[in-house]
């Protein structure tokens, strides 16, 4: 259900659009710009640009588009919401939206020649006869920038709370999968928490995501039509667990599901966002509380057991102290049988 039939082209129209707001950055801080870049924008990528989008309807995308003109510079609206434009066309009302909304200035942006130099290898690379998709983003592709992680990662963070308030019920916490460096849960979320943090972080980061335009109607999420349950996979991964055990990197994939069919697949929506364990501290440590053992440093095994104890075996099996090792292999071939097999033949293997 993204607009677009092609991923690689998502992520292409990605880079090329956070470039354009780096390059815009550097001319409002410089008061400039250079006369081969905006030619370029308006003579080769808004061509080309509508080529690839066309191209992609063909093959299942959905986009609109529509050249547009202001300040006697032309521009390409597409989407209902972005814009490839060159400076002298955003400069004014377009980059003031861009500042209300956040997306500028952009946090990384240089000089005017370096971003114009950049945004000009970009396009002279899409030309025909340049470099396909595949190599394009192989060359230019960057992290992209998301506006409201902040309040992104609050709404997620409440989600788990209220799954973990209601004692992490079958039909809420729906998996757990936990191994030696993390553990990744599938929860259904609260659909009136996720409604409105996503309806705000959609609305900031559309074309970032490659999504329609969202909208509320009645407290609920409309992205073409209602969003019907949000299945979200919060994955924690230790950084470090060797020296600091409590340094977490976060990232959340969502899935926005419309309609669940009668053969049981889904019709979906989703995206996956990545966090930094600054930017999820609270939720990481809040995690800890409720669901992992008090403390995750190397210390002698003992119970009463958590939720998280499948963890906590994994992470002393691989960092633990030799008799934590033990124990948890002890543990483990008193209810697997073929574990239990297997160590065996590991005995008999090594006294040969």
């Amino acid at each position: 259900m993204s607009l677009y039939n092609s991923q690689e082209l998502h992520d292409v129209m990605t880079q090329i659009d956070q470039q354009l707001l780096r390059y815009f950055t550097a001319c409002e801080n410089e008061q400039h710009h250079l006369n081969v870049v905006e030619d370029a924008i308006t003579g080769v990528l808004v061509p080309r640009v509508e080529e690839l989008l066309a191209e992609d309807n063909m093959n299942g995308g959905e986009h609109s588009m529509s050249r547009k003109r202001n300040q006697g510079q032309m521009g390409l609206f597409y989407n209902g919401s972005a814009y490839v434009t060159n400076y002298q066309f955003a400069r004014g009302i377009l980059c003031d939206a861009y500042r209300k909304a956040g997306t500028m200035p952009f946090k990384d942006a240089k000089t005017v020649q370096a971003e114009g130099g950049r945004l000009l290898s970009m396009i002279e690379d899409l030309q025909d006869g340049g470099l396909n998709l595949s190599q394009f983003l192989k060359k230019y592709y960057r992290e992209m920038y998301l506006v409201g992680k902040d309040k992104l990662v609050n709404g997620l963070g409440l989600a788990l709370q209220r799954v973990a308030e209601r004692g992490f019920k079958q039909d809420e916490l729906v998996d757990v999968n936990a191994y030696q460096r993390g553990v990744a849960l599938w929860v259904t979320a609260d659909k009136k928490i996720m409604d409105s943090t996503l309806y705000m972080f959609i609305m900031y980061n559309q074309q970032a995501l490659g999504l329609g335009r969202p909208r509320l109607e009645n407290g609920a999420l409309f992205i073409g039509s209602e969003v019907k349950r949000y299945d979200i996979v919060y994955d924690f991964v230790l950084c470090d667990p060797e020296h600091s055990p409590d340094r977490m990197n976060f990232s959340a994939k969502m899935e926005l599901v419309h309609d669940v069919l009668q053969d049981g697949s889904r019709r979906v929506q989703g995206f996956t966002v990545n966090f930094t364990p600054e930017e999820s501290a609270k939720l990481t440590a809040f995690l800890k509380r409720v669901y992992f053992p008090a403390d995750l440093g190397v210390k002698p095994h003992r119970v009463p057991v958590t939720i998280g104890e499948e963890f906590r075996d994994n992470y002393y099996f691989e960092y633990g102290t030799p008799e934590q090792k033990n124990a948890v292999s002890d543990k483990w071939a008193s209810t697997d049988a073929a574990y239990r097999h297997m160590r065996e033949l590991a005995r008999k293997n090594k006294d040969k």
